[in-house]
């Protein structure tokens, strides 16, 4: 019986010149989808570097912001009268020692703005400043307690005893920082419009940063029954700004004053400095004032 012969005897030999050759339509194919890869490598490589170069320039301007934001603020020197954490300012107009700490604190925030007070050293420091001239560098504006009024003074203890409270806000800032004012296109814009017209204030000059203290809810404005008064009326002038060194800095003030709030309920006010490059918190005061 003869034997089989195996399976792997029978197959044909095989090698790469059985293959028919490469058409010129195959080369061209092949060179097109090389071309292809090396298009869309290109384009993945751009696209990265492009994206990476925005989100350089994105986290610079954040930072940079936050760096100019970090310290512009806006403070209520006039602070809780029977607990100085409180946000609660009551008193009784007809009972001095009832008001006495809320006067001892805006009297004692206005001694350091005495120039009789202050060294020599400090003085020469300070110049006067406009709106067409601001401090020069190394120099601070000098700012005048006069321009806080003649209704909220010492002498008339600022007015408590009469039930029309005056309060002191005070602006601080870093060095070589400046405000970044609203403009029409922002979506503030209309909302500060809207309460400077019914604060009886102008809109803002280049620079300045006006303010506005209202009742947080309509029912809180009607209880302050009248115009909000402010001095300076323009706000926080725009002279004042960018404060150029640390020496003797007089950071400007404002003086609100509340006339004849309704008396025997408390009413919540919020105060509100506008410019864009204040953080959100850092822009606004609230406070709660209860008149007896």
């Amino acid at each position: 019986m003869s034997s089989q012969p195996d399976s792997a005897e029978l197959q044909p030999f095989r090698d790469d010149t059985d293959r028919p050759p490469e058409t010129k339509s195959d080369e061209d194919d092949t060179a097109a989808r090389k071309r292809q890869r090396r298009v869309v490598i290109f384009i993945i490589v751009v696209a990265a570097v492009v994206l990476v170069v925005i989100a350089v320039i994105v986290i610079g301007v954040v930072l940079g912001l936050l760096l100019n934001q970090a310290e512009a603020s806006l403070e209520l020197i006039t602070r809780g009268i029977e607990d100085e954490k409180s946000t609660l300012i009551r008193y009784d107009q007809e009972q001095e020692n009832t008001f006495k700490t809320a006067t001892d604190l805006i009297q004692g925030v206005l001694k350091g703005y005495d120039l009789d007070e202050l060294s020599d050293k400090a003085k020469a420091n300070l110049v006067d400043c406009n709106d067409t001239t601001g401090a020069q560098p190394g120099k601070s504006c000098i700012f005048s307690i006069d321009k806080l009024g003649e209704k909220c003074t010492e002498n008339r203890k600022f007015g408590y005893p009469e039930g029309a409270p005056c309060i002191l806000l005070r602006f601080s800032a870093p060095v070589h920082w400046t405000p970044d004012p609203y403009v029409k296109t922002d979506i503030e814009y209309d909302n500060m419009v809207r309460q400077l017209n019914q604060s009886g204030l102008d809109l803002p000059l280049p620079g300045d940063i006006p303010v506005t203290c209202t009742g947080q809810y309509p029912v809180d404005q009607e209880l302050l029954t009248s115009r909000v008064q402010y001095w300076p009326k323009r706000g926080f002038e725009g002279y004042y700004f960018p404060r150029t060194t640390e020496e003797e800095y007089m950071d400007p003030l404002l003086m609100v004053q509340f006339k004849k709030p309704t008396l025997g309920v408390v009413i919540m006010i919020e105060c509100t400095a506008w410019a864009k490059n204040i953080f959100k918190g850092k822009n606004k005061v609230q406070f709660e004032l209860l008149v007896d």
